[in-house]
């Protein structure tokens, strides 16, 4: 409170770290910027944004947003850091022998597949494979729904989907 009047941005008890800290349950990252810290602190949150595919939080105070700030001096994304190729080649001969192995196999994809840009590599997967495929409903939209290889989309309980997926095929990794 400020002259005894509620100040925005609290829970009218005067404390500003409230809505900080609800977002810290719900984000991947945060901050609260300064003129001191702005450039690197929103470098910083919209990389892990970018990296993790997942929510942020910044929150830049009243008395911050017209002040004057450094242009960045580098780009916000970097090159992608390379895994190790050979723990990627064992996990890849590791799949393929799965793959091969299995009589029986259904692909099931998610939102994931469009967050990490790999609507194009999953169509020609399936379209190599001729496995059939479907989506749980939140990845409603990534793969054609005309396309002679798509099952449906599954809404149910995701215990039931499992389950009715591995009485019909053998490789469900």
């Amino acid at each position: 409170m400020e002259n005894g009047e509620l100040v925005h941005h609290t829970l009218g008890d005067g404390k500003f770290n409230h809505f900080s800290n609800m977002y810290r349950e719900i984000t991947v990252a945060q901050t609260n910027l300064t003129p001191e810290h702005a450039v690197e602190e929103i470098d910083r949150v919209l990389r892990a944004c970018w990296n993790e595919k997942r929510p942020v939080h910044i929150h830049l105070p009243i008395d911050v947003y017209n002040k004057p700030i450094n242009k960045p001096a580098e780009p916000i994304l970097h090159k992608p850091i390379l895994n190790n190729k050979e723990t990627l080649d064992k996990m890849l001969l590791h799949a393929i022998s799965k793959i091969n192995s299995a009589k029986k196999s259904i692909i099931l994809a998610d939102f994931e597949v469009d967050r990490f840009h790999a609507k194009e590599y999953l169509y020609q997967f399936v379209e190599k494979t001729g496995f059939p495929i479907a989506t749980l409903s939140m990845g409603k939209g990534i793969f054609p729904e005309k396309h002679p290889q798509f099952i449906g989309i599954y809404t149910g309980d995701i215990k039931t989907v499992f389950m009715s997926i591995s009485y019909k095929c053998d490789l469900t990794d």
